[in-house]
């Protein structure tokens, strides 16, 4: 075995799921831009890149992982993040790579035949006063349709109270998603002797 050709992507690697020849991987990033201001002038400093080599021909290229008119944004503001999904064909390789991307996170990665999930909390703006925080934290998930082998596309979103735990916590039933959170996880920590958790099951079902 012996490696053939290369694909490397900006941004940290969430999850991965596979149906038949097509394999998807869930990228989240953040854009260089807030860490290099010289480059708050260009698509680099806020849209990530894909690097291409092949050790067959010699042939390589490094281009924006997403045209800027191609990504999706949520109704509300998500923060600067992109969340952002490669569709592989195995059967073709890495030159036939199609992506979709939206200005959000990434955390939790749920796919079934035809559908891949994908949580994260909700955005709280940084510079929101103590006074004006939330009481409670909740939880957004996107839905890709990914029923085309060669194309994924970001079909709904939803939101539920608390946190999701992992994969397990979502599950999908004739097109309705089955989502378990918690309103606080055990990663918190210690807590106050009155802090009570409450833990909930949530089902959305997408419309239009």
């Amino acid at each position: 075995m012996k490696v053939t050709r290369t694909m490397t992507v900006d941004g940290r690697f969430v999850d991965a799921r596979q149906t038949g020849s097509s394999a998807r991987l869930v990228i989240s990033s953040q854009p260089r831009a807030i860490i290099y201001p010289g480059a708050r002038g260009k698509t680099s400093g806020w849209v990530p890149r894909r690097r291409f080599h092949s050790l067959v021909t010699g042939r390589a290229y490094a281009a924006p992982i997403a045209r800027c008119r191609a990504i999706r944004r949520p109704v509300e503001f998500s923060g600067l993040g992109m969340l952002t999904i490669l569709t592989i064909d195995l059967d073709r390789g890495l030159y036939a790579t199609d992506t979709e991307a939206l200005m959000a996170d990434a955390r939790v990665v749920y796919g079934s035949q035809d559908s891949l999930y994908v949580a994260t909390e909700k955005w709280i703006d940084p510079r929101t006063p103590v006074d004006k925080l939330p009481q409670s934290q909740s939880t957004v998930i996107d839905k890709f349709d990914v029923s085309d082998p060669l194309h994924t596309t970001l079909v709904a979103s939803g939101e539920v109270p608390g946190y999701v735990l992992n994969q397990f916590s979502m599950s999908e039933y004739k097109s309705d998603l089955r989502v378990a959170t918690t309103s606080r996880p055990a990663w918190w920590g210690a807590q106050p002797p009155q802090a009570v958790s409450q833990s909930f099951v949530t089902v959305l079902r997408s419309r239009g």
